[in-house]
């Protein structure tokens, strides 16, 4: 019996470093707010946008894909968003970003103030994905912006 209270009490020693690293904190390789306002500045190609809206439990979905260079998002150091079509430029907006979340000017001028920021889905050195939602009437609205990083 003693013999089998050693094993036991051994074993479960050796398994406690086990139980110690898979309670670490998993977030440790999500960027912290400040990398995530170093990492978002660039320009970006919209390559895609895709909107959902909600009625009455109906759900309507649609996207629209964008070519080459056609629909760029430039956010510089200086806190500026500056956005281009075809080349033009079509608007330029202050920005901050805040945890996961990107308040800009721009809400107020697209969506009419029914929306307060833009929620950064994904933000990696090569891809962003940004996600607005509001509601207009009663209506619940979703637009989903997919970006590739150009510089």
């Amino acid at each position: 019996m003693k013999t089998m209270k050693s094993f036991l009490v051994m074993l479960l020693v050796a398994m406690m470093p086990m139980f110690i690293t898979s309670c670490q904190n998993d977030k440790k390789n999500e960027p912290s707010s400040d990398a995530t306002e170093d990492l978002i500045i660039g320009e970006w190609e919209c390559t895609e946008q895709a909107y959902e809206v909600s009625f009455d439990g109906d759900t309507e979905s649609d996207s629209e894909s964008y070519g080459s260079e056609e629909y760029v998002w430039e956010f510089d150091d200086d806190e500026n968003l500056t956005i281009y079509w075809d080349g033009e430029r079509e608007g330029k907006y202050d920005y901050n970003v805040s945890g996961k979340k990107l308040y800009t000017e721009l809400i107020d001028d697209w969506f009419g103030g029914d929306a307060d920021y833009f929620t950064i889905k994904k933000l990696t050195d090569t891809k962003l994905i940004l996600e607005i939602e509001f509601e207009d009437y009663d209506e619940e609205i979703i637009y989903t912006f997919y970006f590739d990083r150009i510089k």
